[in-house]
């Protein structure tokens, strides 16, 4: 790795561009795009993959010890949770996309003024997420009408748990600097270890030791924590090209600048979509802790369907901003064209299998044979899971624009996400009920795409090609 502290780019007797290679790193400048998407992004599913398997052993162990006002509790907690993480997980990600394109120019100094000019922000993020959480947590739960029996739940396991924001945070800008320089094995491992660990610490807190939803709260903070500190360790030692060196602490007005937009408008972006499912669980939550836990339970299993989604997605990520940085318009464009074609074949299957198999997940998951339980939540994701095509369209369309610097149009997006939940909790949860919960955000995703596809083709380099053709090479060797 030494040769990563002198230069990253040169250049061979072809004019390609050369760079030491990066342990577990793929090849996004060169390299065949479809087989270094899926090299990328095979981990990058695991990871969502065992994160989702977490999160729903995490739901059965809460729903069959504690029953299911506390499994409400824990979903009425989710959005407000998801709303201030997600804005500091924003930031990481969209100054990861700094490092990404830093790297795609092989620029080393400039990648580790990034990564330094990223931990002061990281920081400063942490503990205004945590001052923010404990000063306004609980006038924000009586504001979304929690119910009563699930109030003191939720306000447990929020306290807790945004108290050690800057776990959470820590955790993962190491995921996400290793992912821009095109490393996402690791971050698989340290996140893997994690949940295996916050599984095997649910099951002592919760069941052994009785300590209820605190007890969950609890388990996710140590694993995470000490995801953290391995992290940290892997890269002091195997990747030194994110170790800031002393100058690269110096002040940079232009990086602070686009580190700071790059990041505001990924936060942005995550925190209307939070905002808005956080106005949507207000909706749900004055139709009663039945259908709370309901819908908290098809959400568990609605993760899963979207997870492939999410692995495109923060592979369109890296896979732009590197390209971004070399100046390969034509990688980018065609790399988003197999993202959706991979996408298009996991939604036939998913869609396929939840026809049949909806009503039993449900069951398995919640621990309720409550008819309002299972009967709402196979309903939603009966109907969700094909229209899980149009958002992974639409985040097919925004990570590259993200990813190229475009920070207006993602956020827009967002914003008309945010609007249309607010219309519909208003207006059409009160008079259909749970149906129109059901149907708001595949509505709603409909018109984000036709935003993002109106900007995405108004830039020129963007515009299709004819050698953006990606048929032929799907199984072939031609990049």
């Amino acid at each position: 790795m030494a040769g990563h502290d002198k230069t990253l780019k040169e250049e061979n007797g072809t004019g390609t561009q050369v760079r030491p290679k990066i342990q577990a790193g793929v090849d996004f400048i060169n390299g065949n795009i479809p087989k270094e998407m899926l090299k990328f992004a095979l981990p990058i599913l695991a990871s969502v993959l065992f994160q989702n398997f977490y999160h729903t052993i995490d739901t059965v162990i809460v729903g069959h010890v504690l029953g299911e006002t506390q499994l409400a509790a824990i979903g009425a907690a989710g959005p407000f949770y998801n709303l201030l993480i997600g804005m500091a997980l924003g930031m990481g990600s969209g100054m990861s996309i700094v490092v990404g394109r830093s790297y795609g120019k092989g620029d080393s100094a400039l990648i580790k003024r990034s990564v330094a000019t990223a931990i002061k922000i990281a920081a400063c993020m942490a503990l205004l997420v945590t001052v923010t959480a404990q000063l306004i947590y609980r006038p924000v739960l009586r504001l979304l009408r929690t119910p009563v029996e699930a109030y003191g739940g939720a306000s447990d396991y929020i306290s807790i748990i945004t108290l050690f924001a800057a776990v959470t945070i820590a955790f993962n800008l190491c995921s996400g600097l290793l992912s821009a320089i095109g490393n996402s094995l690791m971050p698989m491992v340290f996140l893997i270890a994690a949940n295996g660990l916050n599984i095997v610490l649910d099951i002592v807190f919760v069941a052994g030791f009785g300590m209820g939803i605190r007890g969950a709260a609890f388990a996710t903070i140590i694993s995470q924590l000490i995801a953290a500190v391995i992290s940290l360790i892997y890269i002091s030692s195997k990747c030194r090209i994110l170790i800031p060196e002393k100058d690269s602490f110096e002040r940079d007005g232009a990086l602070y600048k686009e580190m700071l937009q790059q990041g505001l408008a990924s936060s942005m972006m995550n925190s209307l979509v939070a905002l808005g499912t956080l106005t949507l669980q207000g909706g749900i939550n004055s139709l009663g802790y039945l259908y709370i836990a309901g819908h908290t339970t098809a959400r568990k299993v609605y993760e899963y369907t979207i997870m492939f989604n999410m692995t495109v997605s923060q592979t369109l990520i890296a896979f732009c901003s590197q390209n971004k940085g070399a100046g390969n318009w034509n990688r980018i464009r065609k790399g988003r064209r197999y993202g959706i074609f991979f996408n298009f074949v996991m939604v036939v299957i998913l869609t396929c299998i939840m026809a049949f198999a909806a009503p039993a997940l449900i069951r398995l998951v919640s621990g309720s044979n409550d008819p309002v339980v299972v009967e709402n939540g196979a309903k939603y994701l009966r109907f969700t899971t094909p229209c899980v095509m149009i958002l992974a369209t639409m985040n097919c369309t925004r990570m590259p624009l993200l990813a190229i610097g475009n920070k207006l149009v993602p956020v827009v997006a967002g914003l008309v996400e945010f609007v249309w939940k607010v219309i519909f909790v208003i207006f059409m949860i009160p008079r259909f009920g749970y149906n129109a919960v059901i149907v708001a955000e595949p509505v709603i995703w409909v018109c984000m795409l036709l935003w993002l596809l109106l900007s995405y083709y108004r830039i020129d380099e963007l515009k299709p090609q004819k050698e953006d053709a990606i048929l032929p090479e799907i199984f072939g060797s031609r990049s």
